[in-house]
């Protein structure tokens, strides 16, 4: 609160007096800046930092409630990707609580690919022992966006003493 006096003495020694109280209200609340959802990559998502968002209300001098805030992401995505939620929070000194909260899509790693082969040719007696053996794949991705391994092949197929 505030406080006016108004005090007056006249010639004849008479005092008189006069007081006012203004009640001052609280400033207007702090809001965010505007947040917008947002479509990211898996392996952007590997190394995704939420950020720190600002707020005003505007005012000026005693009346001024600005800043930032960290925000806090809670990811939920594998190679087949998902969402990164992002929550601000702040709390002023009049126990007012504001939040904002965006969604970062992520979108699907890259499918995998096996690496090159290539046709090629054997004698009847090398078909005899041939084995099909394994062939590795990968993505190229990192972290939980990584899709790789190997699988063995499976033979098939047929051949003779003329070939096959």
């Amino acid at each position: 609160t505030l406080e006016v006096d108004w005090t007056y003495t006249d010639d004849c020694n008479r005092t008189i007096t006069a007081k006012k109280t203004i009640t001052v209200l609280p400033a207007p609340a702090a809001e965010f800046e505007e947040v917008e959802n947002m479509e990211i990559t898996c392996e952007e998502a590997n190394s995704f930092e939420a950020g720190s968002l600002s707020y005003t209300n505007g005012g000026t001098g005693a009346c001024e409630i600005s800043g930032s805030v960290s925000g806090e992401a809670t990811p939920d995505y594998d190679e087949c990707g998902g969402v990164i939620i992002v929550n601000w929070t702040y709390t002023d000194d009049c126990q007012r609580t504001i939040t904002a909260s965006k969604t970062v899509t992520v979108l699907p790693a890259p499918a995998a690919e096996f690496e090159e082969v290539e046709n090629m040719e054997i004698t009847c007696e090398e078909a005899n022992a041939f084995e099909a053996g394994s062939l590795s794949y990968t993505n190229g991705g990192t972290g939980v966006c990584e899709i790789s391994g190997s699988v063995p092949g499976e033979l098939s197929g047929s051949y003779d003493e003329c070939g096959g």
